[in-house]
């Protein structure tokens, strides 16, 4: 069995405890946060690649944060699970430079012997909800299952609604409006699509899942979609939908 500084002999060690081993990994094409089962056989973990919301990326992502968001992280990585979230621009709204990140990391860790298979799953929040069905979109053929929390499913619909006006106003419309996963549904047929939102969302009004669940119902995609009551746009959603996520991946 290799350690995981023999498959990473540059990595940088951030977090290490009788559960998890956290490294910062830097290679040619760029970095990412790999958070991988401490004591066992590193090949064997079942990697989720992670698209952070906005302002987050590889350490700093959703699920580095305290209270519910750790102790999901946790109970995955008990099962076997580990993650790796690329590092990108933290304001990259669904941006190819996500995708390529994300593609470029798997490609690394592939490289390394770990288990990367050829169709990905996916996790996002938010902006990185946007992120992961982007990379569905572009990349259906590598994509293995998507669950997303209150994702952003129409960027220029979230523009015109008054958000990060001074990022998102920066992108010419027709950019913005190619940032649409809930209009390109078709090319999730073969993908299956957790939709995770709050009720009380006040940042990403939950007709965006909404409307992403009908339209890819609408195509015959295997999709679920799961209001939370009671939550609204927080990491502590994962207190009450993190069993959802657990299931939804280890099928």
């Amino acid at each position: 069995m290799k350690t995981l500084t023999e498959l990473f002999p540059v990595a940088e060690l951030l977090e290490r405890d009788g559960t998890e081993t956290q490294y910062q990994v830097t290679f040619d094409r760029g970095s990412f946060w790999l958070d991988l089962p401490s004591g066992t056989d590193p090949v064997k973990a079942k990697l989720i690649f992670v698209f952070s919301g906005a302002g987050g990326v590889g350490r700093t992502n959703n699920l580095s944060h305290p209270g519910p968001a750790t102790e999901f992280r946790r109970n995955m990585i008990a099962s076997g699970f580990g993650f790796v979230c690329a590092v990108c621009a933290p304001y990259v709204f669904g941006a190819a430079e996500a995708t390529d990140a994300t593609l470029a990391a798997a490609d690394h860790c592939r490289s390394r012997g770990l288990n990367v298979p050829e169709r990905l799953s996916i996790l996002g929040f938010s902006m990185g909800g946007l992120g992961a069905l982007m990379f569905a979109v572009r990349h259906p053929e590598k994509t293995g299952r998507v669950a997303e929390f209150f994702g952003i499913t129409d960027l220029e619909e979230f523009y015109r609604a008054g958000k990060y006006p001074e990022v998102l106003g920066k992108l010419p419309p027709e950019e913005r409006a190619a940032r649409a996963p809930r209009r390109y549904a078709e090319r999730f047929r073969n993908i299956p699509v957790l939709i995770l939102h709050g009720d009380r969302d006040e940042v990403v009004d939950i007709s965006h899942s909404e409307q992403l669940y009908a339209a890819l119902k609408e195509q015959g995609c295997p999709v679920r979609f799961e209001v939370i009551p009671g939550y609204g746009h927080t990491n502590d959603m994962l207190a009450a939908a993190g069993g959802f996520v657990k299931r939804f991946m280890e099928e």
